[in-house]
């Protein structure tokens, strides 16, 4: 989320993710094909790929959002304004994450779909800041309270994956070249999905799809509407 290098060479980071980021975008892009209607991203840095009939993309730092604004802050839209959101690895990047998640819930109409993931066994990377990682089940209790009812909720990776980062960590030339050494493995990894209410206790990322409870305009605690 910051204005960092972290945008440079988009590309070939993308070629070079590591195994749970495979994992992860698989993940997410299959949610994904589920939503419908008009759907926001919420931290969506340089991810370009099409949910629902059009999506809006919020961001503070990347280089060409639809919307630049800072999560930190209520956004920019009307109450229900939404038909689905995505939000994948970022609360972890704002300091009130369930200030965040009540915001999401307000724009969304009720019974929208949130698909959304957040760090769990994971290293430190602000990006500005990182503040906070979040068991399976701690995301489903955040959700909750929100607003959200949770239709599924797991987590992706295990052990194996969690080893591998920890080791391509200790040297920038290592991970280089374990990422190239493991392109042709891909498929194993992106494979394989989270089951509904199973994770692994080392699992590098929480995930989960909720609905924003049709019994409630808005979440309880939250910021109040925004201006269009």
């Amino acid at each position: 989320m910051s204005s960092t290098g972290r945008w440079h060479f988009a590309r070939l980071r993308a070629l070079l993710q590591p195994p749970n980021g495979i994992a992860l975008n698989r993940w997410t892009t299959d949610q994904g094909r589920r939503l419908s209607g008009r759907i926001v991203n919420i931290g969506s840095g340089m991810d370009d790929r099409l949910f629902g009939r059009w999506v809006v993309r919020v961001d503070a730092f990347a280089p060409r959002p639809t919307v630049r604004a800072d999560l930190e802050h209520p956004l920019p839209f009307m109450n229900e304004a939404f038909d689905g959101a995505v939000c994948t690895e970022v609360l972890e990047h704002v300091r009130h994450a369930q200030a965040l998640l009540e915001e999401v819930c307000r724009i969304l109409r009720p019974g929208a779909p949130l698909v959304i993931t957040i760090p769990f066994v994971f290293r430190y990377h602000p990006d500005p800041g990182d503040y906070c990682r979040l068991t399976p089940a701690g995301l489903g209790d955040e959700l909750g309270r929100a607003g959200f009812d949770v239709q599924f909720l797991g987590g992706i990776g295990g052990r194996c994956t969690v080893a591998w980062l920890m080791v391509e960590s200790l040297h920038p030339l290592l991970k280089t070249t374990m990422r190239l050494l493991w392109l042709p493995f891909r498929p194993l990894f992106s494979a394989r999905k989270p089951r509904h209410g199973t994770w692994s206790t080392w699992a590098p990322h929480a995930v989960a799809v909720a609905t924003k409870r049709a019994d409630r305009s808005r979440a309880p605690g939250g910021r109040g509407s925004a201006g269009p």
